[in-house]
């Protein structure tokens, strides 16, 4: 028999949440509007891939690109979606759009490979421009805390190189808080192809 008194009785705020029902009759349609949103991205940043001077490894992906989707990612629902993408075992060149319900809007570039060095070089000669005011860097590919994310400019350049070189891997991301008073009124088209295009420069 469960004794623990937390689990033997509802409290006001679990009885209200239970007998909220909006949230899951909107959460398709909701998710629904976000695959658009990031499908609309895949004619400008394939475009630019073309026309750019970016040299992308071997088999990358840069007209298709992937939409996944998960429910839980530290207990909230994603969609993610990559293009240009290129993952193996040694190389990672990947942009994804990633919307982490409760959290954010993010946009990010993931790279790994023999390039990196070179990259990492690229991205500490720039830092100082006003392009990467609002970026922050990340060595765990596949974390998505906040936490985890550091800011490009105000971080010495020595410990993002010590960093990217101990874990063989630079991840740059810039995030939109869905609880940001302007959220509603983001056009993800152009932020998204000018986040594409402030990251790639490094790789150019």
């Amino acid at each position: 028999m469960n004794t623990d008194p937390e689990l033997s009785s509802w409290t006001v705020q679990e009885l209200s949440l239970i007998n909220t029902v909006e949230l899951f009759r909107l959460k398709p349609k909701i998710l629904k509007k976000v695959e658009a949103r990031f499908e609309q991205l895949r004619a400008p940043i394939s475009s630019y891939c073309q026309k750019s001077l970016i040299e992308f490894p071997e088999g990358t992906d840069s007209i298709k690109g992937q939409i996944a989707r998960g429910e839980n990612n530290k207990g909230f629902p994603y969609i993610s979606y990559d293009l240009p993408q290129k993952f193996s075992k040694t190389e990672f060149y990947t942009f994804r759009s990633l919307f982490w319900w409760g959290h954010y809007l993010g946009f990010s570039l993931i790279l790994k490979g023999g390039k990196l060095k070179q990259y990492t070089h690229r991205l500490l000669g720039t830092k100082s421009e006003e392009k990467w005011n609002s970026v922050y860097y990340s060595t765990s590919p596949w974390e998505w805390d906040e936490s985890s994310f550091k800011s490009v400019v105000t971080t010495d350049p020595q410990l993002i190189s010590s960093q990217v070189e101990e874990a063989d891997c630079l991840k740059l991301i810039c995030i939109y808080p869905v609880n940001a008073e302007g959220f509603t009124h983001l056009n993800w088209e152009p932020i998204g192809l000018q986040a594409f295009k402030t990251f790639s420069s490094i790789t150019q």
